[in-house]
């Protein structure tokens, strides 16, 4: 297991099911806010869970790094 996804999932160790927290669909990908290669941390504050097809949308700019980063700062 990545460790990004082993802090995020220690986090969140009652939970069976994850769900997106853009679209709330069932979790398959834990990914980083803002890129490792641009900078950012395998820290809790820097990952968020996504379905596919947002993960898709983050890749390709759809959703923007503020937007996701938003996202993150509202669950803390």
């Amino acid at each position: 297991m990545k460790k990004h996804v082993k802090i995020y999932l220690e986090y969140f160790t009652d939970n069976t099911f994850i769900p997106c927290e853009v679209c709330g669909k069932n979790s398959v990908d834990i990914h980083h806010v803002k890129y490792k290669s641009r900078g950012g941390k395998d820290e809790l504050s820097n990952l968020i869970a996504l379905c596919r097809d947002c993960h898709t949308k983050a890749h390709n700019e759809v959703f923007k790094e503020p937007f996701l980063k938003s996202i993150v700062d509202a669950r803390n």
